[in-house]
């Protein structure tokens, strides 16, 4: 039976939360390492890096929304994410050398260029829960490629519970949020999200990806 590693306790984001993030490390994290796809063995070209590297600095500075993300269990190096396209259905954020995120409200909806990706995620019970602050149980159902190139489907029964006041710190300022916790399992999978919910969305998380990948964490970059 398959089961990622289980944290005890509550969930810690200390490379994400420690300090004051802000547009100097968005402009440091450019070049360092170019991105989570180093982590992740993929190496893009020169010119493709350059050109999504250009791509993202362009959002950065036409103010579109920034966040810190990690992958833990890649070592956690630290990357951003700046939103590309946006919709009613969910938007579409990039790394600069172009890992992909794919978001609905905060929530991960999908991954691309990092191995092993999540194709999709269908979140809507899990959403309506977080969102509107109740307790209750959720369907999500997750689709990967395996090796043969074939759609894999994972559901996952899940236990949403929302948790007492977590005061959270992001670039200086500080938010009142709850942490929300969504238990989730199958007979051979169990994983474990967190959201901390503040004024009405996610200001930051641990979401997992699938087996291989493990967790990304992330939270808003907050500006002005």
């Amino acid at each position: 039976m398959m089961r990622p590693p289980r944290r005890s306790g509550a969930p810690t984001l200390p490379r994400l939360i420690a300090g004051a993030v802000g547009l100097s490390l968005l402009t440091a994290c450019v070049p360092v390492q170019q991105g989570v796809s180093r982590v992740a063995g993929l190496g893009p070209s020169a010119t493709e890096v350059g050109s999504s590297t250009r791509q993202f600095v362009a959002r950065v500075e036409a103010g579109a929304p920034v966040k810190i993300v990690a992958l833990e269990d890649r070592g956690g190096a630290l990357t951003s994410i700046v939103q590309m396209t946006d919709s009613a259905q969910g938007g579409q954020w990039r790394t600069p050398d172009n890992v992909g995120f794919a978001l609905q409200d905060g929530f991960l909806l999908g991954t691309a260029a990092l191995g092993n990706d999540l194709m999709t995620a269908d979140i809507a019970e899990t959403r309506a829960l977080v969102l509107a602050g109740r307790d209750g149980l959720a369907v999500r159902v997750h689709r990967y490629l395996d090796g043969q190139n074939a759609t894999l489907i994972r559901s996952f029964v899940c236990d949403v519970t929302i948790g007492g006041p977590a005061p959270l710190v992001l670039d200086n300022r500080s938010f009142d949020t709850r942490l929300v916790t969504e238990t989730c399992r199958n007979p051979d999978l169990s994983f474990e999200n967190y959201y901390w919910i503040g004024g009405g969305r996610i200001l930051q998380s641990k979401q997992w990806v699938g087996p291989q990948v493990g967790y990304v964490s992330m939270r808003e970059v907050i500006l002005g």
